[in-house]
């Protein structure tokens, strides 16, 4: 594949005799295009074809509509991940979040397909994060493990800009407090860290006090918690 699309680069005549054949790809095939697109795109990443960077998008909004329409919610959410995990290169941020959008409906009644959408959001948009926590159905559909974990990923990964946003948006939830003690002692984070996300969320008011000690206390006894 790799030959055809050096081939149709360097003989414009061969292109136009290809363009009906690669736009029906696109319509019954996208995902085979799209991966001859991206091959040829990773063959040399220091050049711009913008050639086959329009065919790459173009297959990959097809991908995502046949996925999000057709599809079941992993192949819907491994096209999510495959397209957040592109090199900024291939300029697919914008697909990403028109496909997040479009797949949103298809993950208020599948758990599995949410929490991707938040761990896909976690990494690539913070104002479409911040969005998602607002979206009640998408939310509600996540069980407390899946939340417990999506905060574990977010202090691993040292995203804490996002933590208090996720936080305040378990306000008045049963067992938070359990939540935050169990994702702190997870995340690996050292002492110093999470004596100052803490205080972070006691300067929000997402933690009284008497809450930041019973926090401190509480992660002490969990793992002999030192200041070291």
């Amino acid at each position: 594949t790799l030959e055809v699309t050096q081939a149709i680069k360097q003989d414009p005549v061969t292109y136009t005799a290809l363009l009906p054949d690669l736009e029906e790809a696109l319509k019954h095939e996208p995902d085979a295009l799209y991966a001859i697109a991206r091959a040829h795109l990773n063959a040399d990443p220091a050049l711009v074809d913008e050639t086959w960077q329009n065919w790459l998008h173009r297959s990959a909004n097809e991908a995502l509509k046949v996925a999000i329409d057709e599809g079941d919610p992993v192949t819907i959410l491994n096209w999510l991940t495959l397209i957040s995990r592109e090199p900024p290169q291939f300029k697919l941020g914008d697909i990403l979040r028109e496909g997040i959008t479009a797949a949103t409906p298809r993950a208020y009644d599948n758990a599995a397909l949410a929490q991707g959408v938040f761990q896909v959001l976690s990494k690539r948009d913070l104002q479409g994060f911040k969005a998602a926590l607002n979206d009640d159905a998408l939310f509600g559909t996540l069980t407390s493990e899946m939340i417990s974990g999506l905060m574990v990923l977010i202090l691993k990964e040292h995203r804490d800009e996002q933590f208090p946003a996720l936080v305040k948006r378990l306000s008045g939830r049963s067992g938070r407090m359990e939540l935050l003690v169990s994702a702190f002692q997870r995340s690996g984070r050292p002492a110093g860290d999470i004596l100052a996300l803490s205080a972070v969320l006691t300067t929000l008011g997402e933690l009284t006090p008497q809450q930041l000690l019973d926090l401190d206390l509480a992660l002490i006894d969990a793992r002999g918690w030192s200041a070291e």
